[in-house]
């Protein structure tokens, strides 16, 4: 657990989900509203299933998404909703040390480059997963395909 010398943050809310069998078992929150059967990895595209990198990428994309929106607000900015491209890397080292990688792909056609770089890189600096990951993992950040500098 990692200390913080910043004051204690209010908690908003909790989410739970419950995993059995690992890579190839199942996760459900207990509501049933979310429920899904893993499949291991390579066998991802031929099976029904999903793997804990895709919902990742989703989860990632969707708070992502609500921070360039924030960022947008903040500086007075109305935007449509707005689409963001999650690419989660699952990386293997050796037999036992695999790690993640990310990139995020933010679609702003309406927006001149420079002020949506801005937004992202805003965005990047209040989104809770990518407070999370810096300095954790590698994240590159795209505008409408084109890269930023190094985002972590």
């Amino acid at each position: 657990m990692r200390a913080s010398s910043q004051s204690p943050a209010q908690k908003v809310h909790t989410v739970r989900a419950r995993a059995v069998g690992g890579r190839a078992g199942t996760v459900r929150t207990p509501a049933g509203t979310l429920s899904f059967r893993l499949t291991p990895d390579e066998l991802t595209q031929s099976q029904l299933g999903t793997n804990p990198e895709e919902l990742f990428a989703c989860s990632y994309a969707s708070c992502f998404s609500n921070a360039v929106a924030a960022a947008a607000q903040w500086q007075g900015l109305k935007l449509p909703p707005v689409a963001v491209m999650a690419e989660v890397d699952l990386n293997r080292a050796d037999e036992k040390n695999y790690s993640l990688s990310v990139t995020l792909d933010v679609s702003l056609p309406q927006l001149d480059q420079v002020t949506a770089k801005k937004l992202v890189t805003t965005a990047h600096e209040i989104c809770p997963y990518s407070r999370a990951m810096q300095g954790n993992i590698d994240i590159t950040l795209k505008v409408n395909q084109e890269p930023l500098a190094a985002a972590s």
